[in-house]
């Protein structure tokens, strides 16, 4: 990228802190608005409820792009931990500005599209793991239950 076009983006990027009190980054079911670039902290990948985690995105990470470039609700929610030791803090930028940006640099905006294709991919993998361990712990717990109240299976 060109000195110019980085100083131009300098113009459309805001330094966000996220605050103690401040918990949910973008909520699953509901598109994004803006495009947040992770500087320090941890944002972890959740379902709707926030009970799932699905993964952790870390600092030189980002996330909102998929629902920016797809015009589609986040399929997952990013939580932050408000207690955690570090802080976490953002470049953000709006959702219209990154789509014109990308526009503008069409190769730019082919690796961003594969980029998050592929994210979304690793995301439904976790989902899907996630799953298959509560499946399997729920099944050891019943067979822990039947077992101790004495009762066979047919």
């Amino acid at each position: 990228m060109r000195i110019e076009d980085r100083e131009e983006m300098q113009d459309y990027t805001n330094y966000w802190f996220a605050r103690k009190e401040t918990c949910i980054m973008q909520n699953a079911g509901e598109k994004s608005k803006c495009i947040y670039f992770i500087i320090s902290g941890e944002v972890h990948i959740m379902n709707k409820s926030g009970i799932l985690k699905y993964g952790t995105l870390s600092e030189g990470s980002y996330f909102g792009d998929l629902s920016v470039m797809s015009n589609e609700p986040n399929e997952f929610a990013y939580y932050i931990d408000p207690y955690a030791n570090k802080a976490n803090e953002f470049l953000k930028i709006d959702g219209d500005v990154f789509t014109k940006v990308l526009n503008q640099f069409p190769l730019s905006k082919s690796i961003f599209e594969m980029r998050a294709t592929n994210r979304s991919n690793i995301f439904h993998s976790y989902k899907t793991i996630a799953i298959l361990k509560i499946m399997k712990c729920a099944r050891r717990m019943s067979l822990k239950m039947i077992r101790n109240n004495g009762l066979r299976l047919l």
